[in-house]
């Protein structure tokens, strides 16, 4: 596959469109009485099998790894898929939407600074830009301009700081992961470990819920395919052509469609913060995105009149 920074951010802005669909499948299983941690469950375990019987079918060297990568993947699992989607839900339980959504997209900040460490990937005033129009203007989608939206419940507020960045180090294990292994590989021993993790805690928890999975088992699919198994494929293969924090500052983008997507299908009212949230996240985005891009079209002109060494 080309590595195109283009597609790289076309890749991963869908895999953002995809995951703001998670919070309408959440409320369809929820009203047919499926609990937080059995949406969480189901997602990387159904993921898993999927990716299992297809990647079998036809790619299995895909499922060779050796022995000693089995860690890697369990922790990798553990913490963003298991960890994450647990303290996620927790902290959702604990403050409210709003007050977890403020805190867990704080995780760019964390991936800029990991990504800066161990990827020496340069914070220039650009990035800089984009990251707090991406912050700021998730902080006004979350609804959290409003102080009675906020609910400061201290374990709860714990559980979002850790989901955000647990969050935060998908993309940095997903770029460790890209040097050495197919995507297709990744997702499915992320998912399955992260799903054994998630299981063990479901199982003595949550009597009579397999039979909630069994009554709504076309969306519980459409939740492991769509903002599961598409959505972040698409990201790590997004992740392998543009730099690790300019891949979380566009998943950013992830708030501002679920908020339109719960105007259209819910109906739910959009106030004006909300808009002007979506307008800066949508002017950081493309802020990097259009200066990552000119400085591509940049450095393939030079590379065309024999100027690659000149210096501006």
């Amino acid at each position: 596959m080309p590595r195109s920074p283009a597609l790289g951010y076309t890749f991963v802005t869908l895999a953002a469109l995809l995951w703001s669909t998670l919070g309408i499948f959440g409320r369809l299983l929820y009203a047919r009485g499926a609990t937080a941690l059995t949406v969480a469950t189901s997602r990387p375990l159904l993921a898993a099998l999927i990716l299992l019987v297809a990647i079998g079918a036809t790619r299995p060297r895909l499922l060779r790894v050796r022995p000693r990568d089995l860690g890697f993947f369990a922790g990798y699992g553990l913490i963003s898929v298991a960890v994450f989607y647990y303290t996620w839900f927790y902290a959702v339980e604990k403050t409210g939407v709003t007050t977890a959504v403020l805190l867990l997209y704080t995780a760019p900040a964390y991936v800029a600074v990991f990504s800066a460490i161990f990827f020496r990937e340069p914070m220039t005033r650009v990035k800089w830009l984009a990251l707090a129009l991406a912050i700021g203007g998730s902080v006004l989608v979350s609804g959290a301009y409003d102080p009675a939206a906020l609910r400061l419940n201290g374990p709860g507020v714990a559980a979002a700081l850790i989901a955000g960045l647990t969050y935060a180090l998908y993309s940095v294990f997903g770029r460790l992961a890209g040097v050495r292994f197919s995507p297709w590989t990744t997702l499915f021993y992320t998912f399955a470990f992260g799903a054994v993790f998630l299981f063990a805690v479901w199982l003595p928890t949550s009597p009579g819920q397999a039979a909630v999975i069994f009554r709504a088992w076309p969306l519980v699919l459409a939740a492991a395919i769509f903002p599961t198994i598409a959505s972040y494929s698409l990201y790590l293969f997004g992740l392998s052509m543009v730099e690790t924090s300019k891949a979380s500052i566009t998943a950013n983008l992830e708030p501002v469609a679920a908020v339109f997507l719960a105007r259209v299908i819910l109906g739910e009212r959009v106030a004006g913060p909300e808009l002007a949230g979506a307008a800066l996240v949508l002017g950081g985005v493309l802020a990097i995105q259009v200066t990552d891009l000119l400085a591509v079209d940049r450095g393939r002109s030079k590379r065309g009149t024999g100027e690659e060494g000149v210096s501006p």
